[in-house]
This record gives C-alpha cells, sequence and structure tokens, in this order.
C-alpha cells in the first residue's frame, strides 16, 4: 500500500478557516523581508526541494518507487496531503508563494507571479543562503516571475526547438551544483518534468511489457491532446497501455531522485540537509470520464506525495489533511524567520515535524485550465466542488467515498451550506488579501511566437 494513501478521517466538528489578520501591504512585505527570530533553535540552512510534475499520491509506493520510499522512512509523510490547483503554474505559484490562486491570481496560461509577493526564494535569500533552481518545464520560464530571489535559475526547455530535460539530466546537473558548494548555506530547487506527457521511458523501465496493436512504447504529447479532446477514443488495452507508460516514466523519476540523494550521502550532506519532496499535482486515467490533468478538482488531480525529512531525521506519519501551500511557511520557519503575523499564507506545518499537531482545517483549491473554473473546499471529511459560472455543485464523503462516485449534493442540503458558507468566507478573504498586498488585478506577460510554439509542442496550446 502506498505511503499516500488511506481513508479521509471525518471530523462532526466543521472547523472554519483562520481569520487572516490584514495588515498593510508595506508592512506584511516588510516583516517578510526583514524581520528575524530565534523562534526555531536550530535553523536549517540546507534546503532541498524537489518537484515532480503529474505524480499522483497512488503511483508511490504501489509501483516501484524505491528511491522515493527510502526517502519517505527518513522524513515526516503527509499522507492527505492536496495540491491547491490542479496543474503546474498557479500550483507551484501557491508553494513558492504561501498564498492561494484566489490571491495571485497566476491561473492561466500567459498570467504571471505579481511582483509584489515575495518568493521563498527571495526570504531565504535575505536569510544568507545560496539560491538556485534548476527546473524543466515549460510553464516555468523566467517571465512568469518564479525565479524572483534566485541567484541562479536554469530552465528547460529555454529556446524554442528544446525539450524539457529528462530526469537523469536534472539530477547530475543538481549533484554537481551540490558538489560545487559543499560548504554553503543554500536552498536549491529542482523540478522534474516527468512523468507528465511526452510519455517515452527508456526501454529498461516497461519491464519487457509489449504495448498493444496500434500502439508503440511511446505516446507523444500530441497523441495525449487528441485523446484528451476526443479525436481518438483509445480501448480499454490502449487506456492500461497509457497508463503503464505513466508508471514507467514515475520509476524513471524515482531512480533521478535516489542518484541525488546518494550524491547528498556521498558529500556528507544528507543527515544535515532539510529535503522537501512533493508534487505539484496528480494525473486523471478516467476516473472520472477523462484523461490528463487541469480539468477537474477531483482526487486524481489533487491528492499529492509530500515528505519533508528532517536534518537528523524524524520520520513519523501524519494523516490530517493539509495543503502544499504550506510549503513556504514551513520552511521560512525552520529557516529561522517565520512569516511575520497576519500575512495571508497557508500556515506552517513545524509543530507536525517536531512531533505535535495542529487542528484540521478546510482547504481550498482552485485554478482550473481551459475549462469553467471551480473551487472545491475540503472540510471535516467531504469535498464541495462548485462551478463559478454555472454554480453547480457537488459534494463527496471522503471518508466513506475516497473515489468521489456518489454526488451527495442533493441529499446532504446542511453540508452543502456549511460549505458553500466556508467558500464564500475564503473568496471574501482573499479579495481582502489582494487589496493589502497591492494586488489589484491578475498580472499578464503576452506569449511571444518562440514561448508560444514551446507550449504547443506539449500539449498546452492548441
Amino acid at each position: 500500500m502506498s505511503c499516500f494513501s488511506g481513508d479521509y478521517q471525518e471530523n462532526p466538528a466543521t472547523p472554519r478557516p483562520r481569520h487572516l489578520i490584514l495588515l498593510a501591504a508595506s508592512a506584511i512585505l516588510a516583516g517578510w523581508a526583514g524581520a528575524s527570530t530565534n523562534s526555531a533553535p536550530k535553523p536549517a540552512h540546507r534546503i532541498l526541494l524537489i518537484s515532480i510534475d503529474t505524480l499522483r499520491a497512488g503511483a508511490v509506493s504501489s509501483r516501484g518507487t524505491v528511491n522515493i520510499d527510502a526517502l519517505a522512512r527518513d522524513s515526516v509523510v503527509f499522507t492527505r496531503a492536496s495540491s491547491p490547483a490542479p496543474w503546474t503554474l498557479p500550483a507551484l505559484a501557491s508553494v513558492m508563494t504561501g498564498v492561494s490562486p484566489r490571491v495571485h491570481l497566476a491561473t492561466g496560461l500567459g498570467d504571471r507571479v505579481p511582483e509584489r509577493l515575495t518568493t521563498l526564494a527571495e526570504a531565504l535569500k535575505r536569510q544568507g543562503l545560496r539560491t538556485a533552481a534548476i527546473v524543466s518545464s515549460p510553464l516555468l520560464g523566467r517571465e512568469i516571475n518564479l525565479d524572483q530571489g534566485f541567484q541562479e535559475y536554469m530552465v528547460f526547455p529555454s529556446r524554442a526547438g528544446e525539450s524539457p530535460a529528462p530526469p537523469p539530466r536534472l539530477a547530475d546537473l543538481a549533484s554537481r551544483w551540490l558538489r560545487g558548494h559543499p560548504k554553503d548555506g543554500f536552498f536549491l530547487w529542482v523540478h522534474f518534468y516527468d512523468p507528465h506527457t511526452p510519455w517515452e521511458p527508456p526501454p529498461g523501465y516497461l519491464k519487457g511489457m509489449e504495448p498493444p496493436p496500434g500502439m508503440g512504447p511511446r505516446l507523444t504529447a500530441a497523441e495525449h491532446l487528441g485523446i484528451r479532446l476526443g479525436e481518438r477514443v483509445p480501448s480499454a488495452a490502449e487506456r492500461e497501455w497509457m497508463r503503464r507508460l505513466y508508471e514507467a516514466e514515475v520509476r524513471w523519476v524515482d531512480d533521478a531522485v535516489g542518484s541525488l540523494m546518494a550524491e547528498l550521502k556521498r558529500s556528507g550532506m544528507y543527515d544535515g540537509t532539510l529535503v522537501v519532496l512533493l508534487s505539484d499535482h496528480g494525473e486523471e486515467f478516467w476516473e472520472h470520464g477523462s484523461v490528463g490533468h487541469g480539468h477537474t478538482l477531483y482526487e486524481e488531480l489533487l491528492h499529492v506525495p509530500f515528505l519533508v525529512k528532517l536534518p537528523g531525521s524524524a520520520p513519523r506519519t501524519v494523516d490530517v489533511p493539509v495543503s502544499t501551500a504550506s510549503v513556504a511557511a514551513t520552511l521560512l520557519d525552520l529557516a529561522g524567520k517565520p512569516l511575520p503575523s497576519g500575512y495571508p499564507a497557508a500556515r506552517s506545518l513545524v509543530p507536525f515535524l517536531r512531533g505535535g499537531t495542529l487542528p484540521a482545517e478546510p482547504l481550498l483549491s482552485t485554478g482550473l485550465q481551459r475549462v469553467e473554473e471551480q473551487e472545491a473546499i475540503l472540510f471535516g471529511g467531504f469535498k464541495l466542488v462548485r462551478w463559478e459560472t454555472s454554480g453547480r455543485q457537488e459534494l463527496y464523503d471522503l471518508s466513506r467515498d475516497p473515489q468521489e462516485k456518489t454526488d451527495l449534493s442533493a441529499s446532504s442540503a446542511k453540508t452543502v451550506q456549511e460549505g458553500t458558507r466556508l467558500l464564500d468566507r475564503f473568496e471574501a478573504e482573499s479579495d481582502r488579501a489582494r487589496k493589502s498586498l497591492g494586488i489589484l488585478r491578475r498580472e499578464r506577460v503576452p506569449l511571444d511566437p518562440e514561448a508560444r510554439e514551446r507550449l504547443k509542442a506539449l500539449g498546452y496550446v492548441q
């Protein structure tokens, strides 16, 4: 069984969102940028953040991820981690800033993270850490502003005709970087693009499996897009082969993670390095009638792996639902620089890391791509999904129905009302947060022809 699986625990007392005590934008940003604290006894000075694109929680452990599993045995594993969005840009924008997609508004192609938001890298650089990013995704170019605070920012693809970097290359580049900074305090972010499409794992990861007639040992982004758009309807055998290709890519990335951990151990840095591993979002394989990601807020897209290996190791399992948007507050807390009181970000998870606990609180996810906007609230073991334009609603009892097969919205009016109140409150608090931070509108960056071609080649632009 995956260390990231399990049933939701229903809480009969529905928690309320924490009140966002919003300060003036200048005071909030100054507090993050300059304030220092001694709340953490031994501030982390070496931090490695590994994000893996499109890795659903159920693909870990059960699909042969021996290296991620080994890291998990040394880590605090959050089994009920949820992404704030079902695709890369809004999800990682929340990881790096700590705020909801409702606040940063980088939820569509051509959006960028507001410059008024301080990123995790900026805050850690001001703390004296060397900051570097080695990332592979056409959605993580410098134009979206997630390079803010990084002294080094290497991104693939960087030009038209270039492909995302394969996992071994990223691991090798990250290992070289680590060897070049043996005595530095650092924050290094490595983002693996696989197991995102195109699915083209090396033959050895297919374990001798043969594709069904009409398919080969790889699936291009264009072929995947055609299936997602309904231009081709795959058979049951073809669907299963697509899943096998995906799982082979998961094993490919797992080996790259293992290579990176081996470098930390070889250099003597493993024990003293804070390692965070997470996914930006999952992937659907027809659980709700489609394939891919970005188009729904069901658990196959939102439930993600999330683990934290502390310096010195203190492994445990946490079953309370948490958001990966908590990464920013958690890492700053561990680095001895907690967020200023009242900053409208997801809470720090440090109490869990130190053997304590926190009460469950509602979690918001939103920011769909290419379809009608939706928002989902996870509360008390339930999830309410609301469509922004049509007003359609669905309610699921995740404690009894983790695969979200039975919509209870017609028979559970009081629970729907509670979820609706929570969503309305989040919207109102997000509006106040944006005004306080000076984010008055969505920030856009024009897609130049070269950027558009890179996105089109990988299925993001039709």
